[in-house]
């Protein structure tokens, strides 16, 4: 799905659907690190769950602080998001960019 020519679209349309799945429990958050330990808490309710989470969410929200960073150019949050993104790298079998 990212590797196309309609990349912002397909990054938009992941957003709106993380953002439709953690409806009900970003309204109560404060804070990144608030809202992970609940998704995390609840990936250890259910095997479904845990899939979604660590397969979906948590990577959509590593690109939404991405691009944060990027339009902001906050550095300490770009070193964040990049040094989150290496176990990516590796996993999608980009040896070069994990160097």
């Amino acid at each position: 799905m990212l590797s196309g020519k309609k990349y912002p679209q397909n990054i938009r349309a992941l957003r709106l659907l993380t953002e439709e799945l953690l409806r009900g429990t970003i309204v109560h958050m404060n804070s990144h690190d608030s809202l992970m330990k609940v998704l995390d808490n609840k990936s250890q309710e259910s095997r479904t769950t845990k899939l979604w989470v660590e397969n979906l969410i948590k990577p959509v929200m590593l690109v939404m602080m991405f691009v944060r960073a990027e339009r902001e150019a906050d550095w300490p949050l770009h070193l964040f998001c990049v040094k989150e993104m290496l176990p990516y790298f590796f996993a999608a079998g980009h040896f070069n960019y994990a160097r």
